[in-house]
């Protein structure tokens, strides 16, 4: 029961850091970019762009959760041996 505990919380925990991560980074970096090459090099993005940017988003947002529960992982591992 005690895995079938600790299966369910990491599913769990992945998909609501998944989703959080992914919905900032859809909502705020494609105008913040957009802003920035406008200002800055004087590009103007089309809506044909933001499709590769927010598949770019998206891709690096799970691959900075699988991150973050990785490290998350390596930290509570040792806390289950029997030692402490």
């Amino acid at each position: 029961m005690k895995m079938a505990e600790s299966v369910f919380f990491y599913i769990f925990w992945f998909a609501w850091m998944f989703c959080f991560i992914s919905l900032l980074s859809v909502e705020f970096i494609p105008s913040l970019v957009t802003q920035f090459y406008s200002r800055y090099f004087g590009l103007i993005f089309s809506d044909d762009a933001y499709g590769s940017l927010i598949a770019t988003l998206l891709w690096s947002s799970l691959t900075l959760t699988i991150a973050i529960m990785m490290l998350i992982y390596l930290f509570f591992k040792g806390r289950d041996s029997p030692q402490f």
